[in-house]
């Protein structure tokens, strides 16, 4: 069986293999961290208990991001 070839310049280079690229799983703690950030500076606007929530929302995913990324190695 024939190996695949890059062909450049009228010379030929076999293709080498390579390792597949390791993507890392989809999480939600972006979009928490991000509705975390909203509250809060929503709550300077109305109220300081939203903010409070907003940080709460914040130290929460911020953990839960951290540990899913260690877990990760």
């Amino acid at each position: 069986m024939d190996e695949p070839v890059i062909k450049l310049n009228e010379e030929e280079y076999p293709l080498q293999p390579s390792d597949p690229e390791i993507i890392p799983d989809s999480t939600y703690w972006p979009l928490a961290l991000a509705f975390g950030t909203t509250l809060l500076f929503w709550g300077f606007l109305t109220s300081l208990i939203l903010s409070g929530v907003g940080i709460l929302c914040m130290a929460i995913s911020l953990a839960g991001w951290i540990g899913e990324i260690n877990n990760e190695k």
